[in-house]
C-alpha cells in the first residue's frame, strides 16, 4: 500500500481547516492509500506565537509597537482556550504524523501532496510558505496536488517566479476554483478544478463519520458562523433573524465575537458544529465551508461576501451549485426569504461533480 502524506493548513483554530484535512484524508484512504497528514505548524504558528505574528499586521500595532503587547494580553486567553480546543479535536479526528516546525528532514513517503484550504496564499506574516508548494521534497518523489486554493488571487512579481518554478515540479496539480484553473493555465501550468474535499462526502456520509444525529426539531434557530469582524454581516444576522421570527445564534472560535450578537457558542466539537447546521432554520456566513455545509445539508442559507478580496472560492461554488441567488447584494436585501430554496439541483451537480473529483483524485494518485 503507498503512502501518501499531506501538507494542508490542518492546524489553525477554524473549523474550515480541520474539516478539510479530515475529508482529504478519509478520501484518500478511501481510495486504497495508507495517509496521514504533516503536523507541519511554523514557529510563529505554533500556539499563541501566532497572536503575536497576527497581532504584528494589525494597523495601530504597526504605527505604535508597544500596542502589541495590549493586543497580546487582551487575546491571550481566549486564542489558548481556541488552541487546545482545536488540539484535542485534530487528535481525536486527524491521523497525523509528528510534529514538525520545520521539514529540513520530512518524513519518508510515496507520494506528497499539497491539500486543500488556502494553502498557496499569504500567511499570518504576509509571506509564502513554500513547503505548502511542496519544495521541501527532494529527489523524484511524486508530488501532487488536490483542491489547492490561492485565497487572493493578487499575486506579486516577486513571488510569481517562485511559485511558477514550484508548479513546475509536480506531477498533478488540480485545484478548487475556477479562477485558479484560470490563472494557472494562462502561465502554461495545466490543472483541471475539483471539489472542496469536504463536498466529497454527502452530508450523511458526514453524520456518519463525525457520529452526528440529525434532531428533529431543526429549524428553531437562525444560525449565524462569521469568519470576518465585518458590522454589516453582524448587523444583517440580527435583522434576518428579526425578519423569520427566530432567535439568533452565533458559534465561533474567539470569546470576543460574543459581543457581535446573537448567543454564543463557543469553539464546540466539530460533531457539535455540524449538529448545529443540520438544525438551523437559516445560516448566515461569509464563511467558504459555512456555505459549502449548508449546501451539503441542505439548510437554507445566505452569504454575505467578506470584503477582503477572497470570495472567489464562495462565488465559485455557488456559480457551480446554481445557488447565486442566496448572495446577498448589500445589508439589506432579504430576497432569499421571498421563495422556497430548492436544493434538487445543487444535490444533483454535487453527486456528479464527487464522482468526477473521486475519479481525479485516484488519477493524480495512481499515476
Amino acid at each position: 500500500m503507498k503512502k501518501v502524506l499531506v501538507i494542508t493548513r490542518h492546524a489553525i483554530a477554524n473549523y474550515g481547516s480541520i474539516l478539510q484535512a479530515i475529508a482529504t484524508q478519509r478520501a484518500v484512504e478511501g481510495l486504497g492509500f495508507e495517509c496521514k497528514i504533516i503536523d507541519y505548524i511554523r514557529n510563529d504558528e505554533f500556539k499563541s506565537n501566532g497572536l503575536i505574528t497576527a497581532g504584528k499586521q494589525k494597523t495601530y500595532v504597526k504605527k505604535f509597537p508597544p500596542m502589541l503587547a495590549a493586543y497580546y494580553l487582551a487575546r491571550l486567553s481566549e486564542d489558548k482556550s481556541a488552541c487546545n480546543k482545536f488540539e484535542r479535536m485534530r487528535q481525536k479526528w486527524l491521523p497525523m504524523t509528528e510534529l514538525y516546525h520545520d521539514l529540513s528532514n520530512p518524513p519518508e513517503a510515496d507520494i506528497y501532496m499539497t491539500g486543500s484550504d488556502q494553502v498557496w496564499g499569504p500567511l499570518m506574516n504576509f509571506q509564502y510558505d513554500w513547503n505548502y508548494f511542496l519544495d521541501f521534497v527532494k529527489g523524484s518523489k511524486k508530488k501532487v496536488a488536490y483542491a489547492a486554493s490561492f485565497g487572493k488571487m493578487k499575486i506579486e512579481e516577486r513571488d510569481l517566479a517562485k511559485m511558477l518554478q514550484c508548479f513546475k515540479e509536480y506531477d498533478s496539480i488540480t485545484v478548487r476554483e475556477n479562477q485558479a484553473v484560470s490563472f494557472l493555465n494562462d502561465n502554461n501550468i495545466p490543472s483541471t478544478q475539483v471539489l472542496d474535499p469536504t463536498l466529497l462526502f454527502t452530508g450523511d456520509e458526514w453524520r456518519t463519520m463525525l457520529s452526528a444525529k440529525e434532531r428533529e426539531d431543526k429549524g428553531k434557530y437562525v444560525l449565524v458562523y462569521q469568519i470576518h469582524k465585518n458590522e454589516r454581516l453582524s448587523s444583517y444576522a440580527a435583522k434576518f433573524a428579526q425578519r423569520v421570527g427566530l432567535p439568533l445564534k452565533r458559534l465561533a472560535v474567539m470569546r470576543h465575537q460574543k459581543s457581535w450578537g446573537g448567543d454564543f457558542i463557543e469553539t464546540p466539537d466539530i460533531q457539535e458544529f455540524l449538529e448545529y447546521f443540520d438544525n438551523a432554520a437559516y445560516v448566515v456566513t461569509d464563511s467558504f465551508h459555512g456555505t459549502a455545509f449548508s449546501i451539503n445539508l441542505n439548510t437554507p442559507f445566505v452569504t454575505l461576501m467578506p470584503e477582503t478580496g477572497t470570495s472567489a472560492r464562495n462565488i465559485s461554488l455557488l456559480e457551480l451549485t446554481k445557488l447565486t441567488s442566496l448572495i446577498a447584494r448589500d445589508e439589506n436585501d432579504f430576497s432569499v426569504l421571498e421563495s422556497d430554496i430548492d436544493f434538487t439541483e445543487a444535490n444533483h451537480t454535487l453527486e456528479k461533480e464527487r464522482i468526477k473529483s473521486k475519479e481525479e483524485l485516484l488519477r493524480i494518485l495512481s499515476n
